[in-house]
């Protein structure tokens, strides 16, 4: 911009103050006294008056003469202007230096200064009268000569000068190139001891000094040189050199020697320093604290330095801002958790970063994406703790933390089987290879500088097997211990746990990230989960999988990003919209938990492997209550175990007269409600001396939770015609019996229904009801084939409890026997259950939620059971072996098979037919 200034061969001369000096393309800041001031002012007026403020104001600032400075103004009276010289000089916009004890003679002006525009004038704070000139170098100029210009009041001076525009250094000669390249060496190593500089300069130097061209060196050197702390008289000898190469040599012998005296001071300083004692060193310190205060008081705008366009108040902000770019760029150097990519991308970003004003909204942006980069786990993973007995001392961790739920440990003791295997083949691997390289003859090496031994490649590479780990679905009833059995799964791997909620989630970002370009965006829950762990491979639990929202188009679909994190085959890539990298989640082992599979779609169950988990029967639930959930709970009141004696039958009262769960979480409420009862008990005991009874009894019990909220579920104790047990899922993970009852009125053959059946349910009534009809004559229901059984009659079939809605099609052989059983007038046992689909053909089908029926019937007392054949595998399978062994389990494919177990021979039977029938 200086360059492009047109300066005239007649310049106002502005004496600068002792000690400084301008150089071009320098800024510099002059303080003029209350004499001063007022011409000033008036030239600017002038000038502005003159409507033409296009050229800039041009001064020629020359440094004063030393020698010569304190000597009295020496005015010949023939020189004396006329008073109208006043006032062409203020009409001309000359800068009028007044009589006083600040005046300067033609004498005192040095024969080399700088042509300098004023840029900005400003009021001095809180010094009345004095003003602030800011001026800008342009050129070296030549005083030829000076013209004293007086009036009544004032004096200045005009002087013709000659300009020396900086040239380029001769870029074909190797001395030019060898001058440049000692500059800049010299440049170096004085940024290294000088002092605290501007921001703006600081910076400036820092990107000029390498980076200065063959043209620029001059302006390197008057740069270099007036930020040093060469003399006053050094500094005018280089401005008084106008020829490039000249100037530059003589710069860097002025350079190298501030770089020696600097060294000679810091070596100085530091014997000092080393030799002050403690009173001494508190002397110095106070002293410069006194100092600053003082400069502090009486601080001025900066008028000895060139400065910052910026202003003096950004400096300490700057200097922090490049404290924590160097703490960045030396973190990423020396981040080992970084893989190539990564690292890559954050010292590119970090190049931007150093392009971009601290004020601008994409400095922070770009900073946080760095701090994301660097607190990203991206090959820092834990050390498992597998050895001989991993697996031994995995299996009692779980059964510690776990009663029952065997089909859950199982499937995770074959992962970490699997995992062991893997490994022990691993190191037995790199053994062998070990052991064959070791083998080979080496070549010969130099020996090290150190004469340490070279170490082995073994001795730092750390094992790394791919181990796609599975994703595994615990599906199941609230408070049965997904979550739980997750944790203990970490802590037996010695890896750490993360548990993201994903209930509600209903916006792709929250899984993926949002982009950078968004405000506030962040990474998604899967890297902030990383991050927060802060290694690569934990155990992660995505709980509530099934309450994730199916997308509205407008958020994207969660369950369609969720495809790619429970992938095997594609996460080893997953690719995060913030972190915008391949994150690696092949490493990971993910559990995920639900109660509800039919809410998720079906290309994401098919990535999991499902694993059901049932309700807690009541002994398992005892033996729960009593591992864990009493400590835990004593533990919580501040109660010691000697303190409160509880009998098992009183838990077991809890669980089945006040909870109705296929967990545990109420039946812990309400112990927990039990055990404050004796809380209080306790505490007012000890504070009345009254006597203190530990055992909880019944009334205790009601006392603290009121009257029972459920009766247990028993088998009728009178048996009637037209009634019949069925066997009911009821969802939440419980089962139970389902009482059918059937009577016949006078009609004409109807079916009736009620108990708030469903529509399937309601069909599979009328499904029973046709095939006895059909099959009235077998049963020996009428004598002839063509006689209808319900001739005359209507039949009405109910299921008490209807408040309670029902629906399935298990109840089908139920059904057929209540109806068989009305219309033979023959009862069935009350210790009789059944479950069931039927068909027309009089086929009995599979149902679902064999071992919740089962385990409710046998709470409620049946011990003869009827199910479908296709369930044997349930029942030996998930079943309990208490409950098998406390009933008579009967497998039946046909209706007449489960009418012979429960009625035996029907009066008036064709068994011909029948027998047929029944080898369907």
């Amino acid at each position: 911009m200086a360059s492009r200034v047109v300066v005239p061969s007649e310049l106002h001369v502005l004496p600068l103050p002792n000690d400084q000096v301008l150089f071009p393309s320098l800024i510099l800041s002059v303080s003029l006294s209350a004499s001063e001031s007022q011409p000033v002012v008036q030239a600017a007026a002038a000038a502005r008056a003159a409507g033409n403020p296009a050229p800039p104001l041009m001064v020629a600032a020359v440094p004063r003469r030393k020698e010569l400075a304190s000597e009295p103004v020496v005015v010949d009276a023939a020189e004396k202007v006329e008073p109208a010289a006043e006032e062409d000089a203020a009409e001309d916009g000359a800068l009028v230096l007044h009589d006083g004890p600040e005046s300067v003679s033609a004498e005192q002006l040095n024969d080399w200064g700088c042509a300098a525009r004023i840029i900005r004038i400003e009021r001095a704070l809180g010094k009345p009268g004095k003003l602030i000139v800011v001026l800008e170098g342009v050129s070296r100029v030549r005083l030829d000569s000076v013209t004293l210009i007086q009036s009544r009041t004032s004096t200045s001076f005009k002087a013709s000068v000659t300009l020396f525009p900086d040239q380029a250094l001769p870029a074909s000669t190797p001395a030019s190139a060898q001058l440049l390249a000692d500059l800049k060496t010299v440049g170096t190593t004085l940024l290294a001891h000088i002092g605290p500089l501007p921001p703006l300069v600081s910076r400036r130097l820092k990107v000029f000094v390498p980076s200065a061209t063959m043209s620029q060196a001059g302006s390197l050197a008057d740069l270099l040189v007036s930020q040093s702390g060469a003399s006053w008289e050094e500094k005018l000898e280089v401005l008084g050199t106008p020829d490039v190469e000249e100037r530059v040599k003589r710069s860097v012998e002025i350079l190298s020697d501030q770089n020696a005296v600097y060294e000679v001071s810091k070596k100085v300083s530091a014997t000092v320093q080393n030799n002050l004692s403690k009173q001494q060193r508190e002397f110095i310190l106070r002293q410069q604290l006194d100092a600053i205060n003082r400069e502090l008081a009486s601080l001025n705008p900066p008028g000895s330095q060139p400065h910052s366009r910026r202003g003096p108040s950004h400096g300490q902000v700057d200097d922090e801002e490049e404290d924590e770019l160097a703490v960045l760029s030396k973190a990423i150097e020396e981040a080992e958790h970084l893989s190539e990519e990564a690292r890559t991308t954050a010292r590119r970003e970090l190049k931007r970063l150093n392009k971009i004003p601290p004020s601008s909204a994409e400095f922070n942006v770009i900073r946080t994406y760095l701090s994301w980069l660097l607190e990203m786990p991206w090959e820092r993973s834990s050390e498992e703790n597998i050895g001989p007995d991993f697996l031994a001392r995995a299996k009692e961790q779980l059964d510690d933390d776990h009663y029952g739920l065997e089909k859950v440990k199982k499937r995770l003791l074959e992962y970490l089987a699997v995992r062991k295997l893997k490994l022990d083949l691993a190191e037995e691997t790199a053994a062998s290879t070990a052991v064959e390289s070791s083998n080979v003859p080496a070549l010969a090496e130099e020996p090290r500088p150190d004469g340490a031994a070279k170490p082995p490649p073994t001795q730092t590479k750390k094992l790394k097997i791919a181990d796609k780990g599975p994703i595994i679905l615990l599906v199941g009833p609230p408070g049965v211990g997904k979550t739980s059995i997750a944790r203990s799964l970490a802590e037996s791997m010695n890896r750490k746990f993360h548990r993201i909620a994903l209930g509600g989630v209903r916006d792709e970002a929250e899984l993926r990230g949002h982009r950078r370009t968004y405000v506030g965006a962040m990474p998604g829950v899967i890297c902030q989960g990383l991050k927060k762990v802060g290694i690569n491979n934990p155990v992660v639990l995505l709980d509530e999988v099934d309450k994730v929202s199916s997308g509205n188009g407008f958020h994207g679909d969660p369950q369609a990003a969720l495809l790619e994190v429970l992938d095997p085959e594609q996460n080893n890539t997953f690719t995060d919209h913030y972190i915008n990298l391949p994150v690696d989640l092949s490493t990971c082992l993910f559990i995920a938990t639900a109660n509800d599979v039919s809410t998720i779609s079906a290309p994401l169950l098919d990535r999991m492997e499902v694993i059901e988990l049932s309700g807690y029967t009541w002994d398992e639930k005892l033996a729960i209550a009593r591992r864990y959930l009493l400590p835990k709970q004593l533990k919580a009141n501040a109660l010691q175990p000697s303190q409160v004696d509880i009998d098992d039958e009183i838990i077991l009262k809890i669980a089945t007269s006040y909870t109705r769960e296929a967990g545990v979480r109420t039946l812990e409420r309400e112990l927990g409600s039990v055990l404050r009862a004796k809380a209080v008990q306790y505490a007012e005991s000890r504070g009345s001396g009254a006597e203190y009874d530990p055992h909880v009894s019944e009334k205790d019990v009601e006392a603290a939770l009121g009257i029972p909220r459920f009766e247990p579920e028993v088998a009728e104790k009178e048996s009637k015609s037209g009634c019949a047990t069925g066997l009911a899922y009821m969802g939440s993970g419980n089962g139970g019996i389902l009482p059918i009852e059937a009577t016949s009125y006078a009609g004409n053959g109807a079916l009736q229904l009620s108990g708030s059946l469903g529509d399937v349910i309601q069909e599979s009534a009328k499904v029973a009801l046709t095939w006895v009809r059909s099959h009235a004559h077998e049963l020996g229901l009428v004598e002839k084939r063509e006689d209808d059984c319900l001739q005359g009659i209507d039949v009405h079939l109910h299921m008490p409890s209807g408040a309670v809605p029902k629906d399935g099609p298990s109840a089908g052989i139920a059904m057929v026997c209540a109806f068989v059983s009305l219309l033979t007038d023959r009862a069935l046992p009350t210790t009789l259950a059944m479950t069931g689909e039927v068909t027309l053909r009089g086929l009995v089908t599979s149902v679902g939620g064999i071992r919740e029926k089962l385990i409710g019937a046998s709470r409620a007392g049946i011990r003869t059971v009827i199910i479908p054949h296709r369930n044997r595998k349930d029942v030996e399978g998930d079943v309990p072996a208490q409950v098998r062994d406390e009933m008579a389990i009967h497998y039946v494919k046909t209706i007449p098979q489960a009418l012979d177990i429960a009625f035996g021979r029907l009066p008036g039977q064709h068994d011909a037919v029948f027998r047929e029938e029944s080898r369907l």
